[in-house]
């Protein structure tokens, strides 16, 4: 279940980036335009205008991706003190080929979830981490997020007892259940690191595995207000993808709990 869930889900996602639907909407309009059909030409001009208008002006997607980045507050030094540990989600490594290549380590635009484990666990000396990540790849080609996990560290000095790993984790969901099954923390409440974006779903799948957790959000991508005067196609194709994907998955993972 959990295999075929994973492979739908990497074979579905292209088709829900927003520059890939510009890309489908050109091959329309050529092929339109070849074959002279005028109705679906007007059509796939107007929706490339009017999604080239959404992406460029920022404020709609701020506002969407702000909404689920203050689900959760940054948690007090204080409401810290009674965890048991740190959960970082992975996501914050690149996979593949690049990294093997290079014999370097890649961080990508969520490294704050490593920058910001490596500050938690300075608060607590004995606190271990738990990194969840297994391969976002359908088929592995190159470093595993799992492999450049352990050399991050490694380099950083921590301690080898006090991390552990969970390395076959394809999806939130995996990561929740199977970081469970190794630590089975009982009712001892563990820090939660990920995205804030990605936070409300991760909080959710935590609980519905019966963890309980103190969301730790990082990675944020708007500010506490929004930027009206902001004209930007980068930073606006940027949040609209993070707002799909993560209401998409969100969908997707009621349903999944609803069949368990």
């Amino acid at each position: 279940m959990d295999t075929l869930v994973f492979v739908i889900s990497q074979l579905a996602k292209p088709f829900f980036r927003i520059e890939n639907l510009f890309v489908i909407i050109i091959f329309t309009t050529f092929f339109s335009l070849i074959r002279k059909w005028q109705k679906t030409l007007v059509i796939s001009i107007r929706i490339a205008l009017a999604l080239a208008v959404l992406v460029t002006y920022t404020a709609p997607a701020q506002f969407l991706v702000s909404r689920l980045e203050n689900k959760y507050e940054q948690p007090t030094r204080s409401s810290l003190d009674t965890a048991g540990g740190v959960i970082v989600l992975g996501g914050a490594l690149v996979e593949g080929q690049v990294p093997f290549e290079r014999k370097q380590i890649v961080i990508n635009e969520n490294g704050e979830r490593l920058t910001t484990a490596l500050q938690v666990l300075k608060q607590n000396q004995k606190w271990k981490l738990l990194y969840s990540t297994g391969s976002g790849q359908l088929l592995v080609n190159g470093v595993s997020e799992f492999d450049a996990a352990k050399q991050f560290f490694q380099q950083q000095k921590i301690d080898s007892n006090r991390l552990i790993f969970e390395s076959i984790s394809r999806s939130t969901y995996e990561n929740a259940n199977r970081s469970f099954k190794l630590i089975n923390p009982k009712k001892t409440p563990w820090i939660l690191i990920t995205s804030a974006t990605h936070m409300k779903r991760a909080v959710r799948t935590f609980k519905e595995a019966g963890w309980s957790v103190i969301p730790y959000p990082v990675d944020f991508q708007t500010g506490t207000s929004i930027n009206y005067k902001q004209f930007s196609p980068g930073k606006g194709i940027q949040l609209w993808n993070r707002w799909i994907h993560e209401n998409v998955a969100s969908i997707l993972y009621e349903v999944r709990f609803q069949l368990d």
